[in-house]
């Protein structure tokens, strides 16, 4: 397979300069636009690797020469050095995909959100080199919920994505919703009319002076939050002598986001649950 690609892997070397220009600058608009690259490309990377003695070492790119291991050489040895022997070289992870798609043409690829977003940085290299990509596509993820765990999302309220917000937030949302209906009316009439007498001092005030429209704001706010607070604690103190919502709260928790401290796109023992936790 190493031969096969011989064509590609010199290609690699060979426009290195381009190929390395086009990375640079994709990586800057990435991270313009907010997002991480996956790998970090500098201004001495190349795509390759080289597999000498049994190491995989980093070939980097120096003046115009190449240099692996403490070793340097010119590009044309290195050119002749794919030509002669194309399976001493391996390329990195973005260059992985490009000579896959070489090898064996793709129509369509599902992926991961980490696997993914290393195509955002690939596609110069696939332009520049095959003149084409593959689709990219999202795996389909699922949430899987019993019918206990459904039934508990209905009572407090919950979407599935509140049990990935933490133990404190959950818990705190639950106990929000497990103030009685009557007494939760009250709460929600007083917070309407809370907000409406705000809104009416807001205009009456900003006609004498605009410069508080800010604190206005702020208060409003903190008022808001007092009374979400009350509300929350009214549902814990209902609840301290039963403890219910400790029990439901673990049994959601466990059920849609077991194995918490995993940050793993891909999880063979958490596939099911890890749907939105990671972008996807």
């Amino acid at each position: 397979m190493h031969g096969v690609a011989a064509p590609i892997l010199r290609a690699a070397l060979a426009e290195r300069d381009s190929l390395n220009e086009l990375l640079l600058r994709r990586g800057k608009k990435l991270e313009n636009a907010g997002y991480e690259v996956q790998v970090k490309v500098t201004s001495r990377s190349t795509l390759l690797f080289s597999l000498t003695g049994g190491k995989r070492q980093v070939i980097t790119a120096a003046n115009g020469n190449f240099n692996c291991g403490g070793k340097s050489c010119t590009r044309e040895e290195a050119l002749r050095g794919v030509e002669l022997a194309p399976e001493n070289f391996s390329p990195n992870a973005l260059f992985r995909p490009v000579v896959q798609d070489y090898l064996l043409p793709t129509v369509a690829y599902f992926g991961g959100p980490a696997e993914i977003s290393y195509f955002a940085q690939s596609q110069v290299l696939y332009e520049k080199l095959l003149g084409r990509m593959p689709v990219i596509l999202p795996r389909a993820d699922f949430t899987l919920v019993d019918p206990k765990g459904d039934r508990l999302l209905k009572k407090y309220g919950l979407d599935v994505e509140d049990a990935w917000r933490g133990k404190q937030e959950l818990r705190k949302k639950m106990y929000g919703a497990n103030v009685p209906k009557k007494l939760a009316r009250e709460f929600d009439t007083n917070l309407r009319q809370t907000e409406k007498n705000l809104k009416k001092l807001h205009h009456a005030i900003a006609k004498v002076d605009p410069t508080v429209q800010g604190t206005i704001a702020r208060v409003e706010k903190r008022m808001r939050y007092q009374l979400q607070r009350l509300r929350e604690k009214t549902g814990a103190s209902l609840d301290r002598h039963e403890k219910i919502i400790a029990q439901h709260e673990e049994f959601l928790e466990n059920l849609l986001y077991p194995q918490k401290g995993c940050n793993r796109a891909i999880c063979v023992s958490c596939r099911f649950w890890r749907a939105g936790a990671a972008g996807g």
